[in-house]
């Protein structure tokens, strides 16, 4: 499972735009509104809270979606309330929206998609974002600036 989850207080709301507008700034070349390079953003089945992203970039490829959701992810999911670490796992079980950029399909590699998941986390992760969850491997972090900027750079962090 290649997939990274936001945990925060403040719920982002999701367009094509938006999503596209965003991928942009960290792939320029490509997410082009005349869908030319083959990589494109479209909405999802809930309006505003999903997104389906097709990614043609090269070292970044991949299908994916990508939830914003205002309700808290211990609603969800078992994972908030497994957090080893007491003060984390109360930080998380308090967030009250989360958003998730997840894999779907690739045909280039694992890499590709946790390159692609990383940087777009980084991206589109709301402000206030306190936790960052790795279903995957059930793990979890303080998000914080050093994290985003590692999620930037491609890591998947945990």
């Amino acid at each position: 499972m290649v997939m990274l989850v936001a945990l925060s207080t403040s719920h982002t709301s999701l367009s094509a735009e938006g999503v596209r507008a965003a991928l942009k700034t960290i792939y320029p070349r490509h997410f082009l509104s005349t869908g030319d390079d083959g990589s494109f953003v479209t909405e999802g089945p809930q309006l505003h809270m999903d997104a389906i992203v097709k990614s043609l970039v090269p070292g970044a490829s991949g299908f994916f979606m990508i939830h914003s959701l205002p309700f808290p992810y211990a609603d969800q999911s078992k994972l908030p309330g497994r957090i080893p670490d007491p003060a984390l796992r109360q930080l998380a079980c308090k967030q009250t929206s989360w958003m998730s950029v997840e894999l779907v399909h690739t045909w280039a590699g694992a890499d590709d998609a946790r390159r692609f998941v990383a940087r777009a986390m980084a991206c589109l992760a709301p402000p206030d974002t306190a936790v960052l969850i790795c279903p995957g491997s059930g793990t979890a972090v303080a998000f914080d600036a050093a994290v985003r900027t590692r999620l930037a750079a491609g890591d998947m962090v945990c």
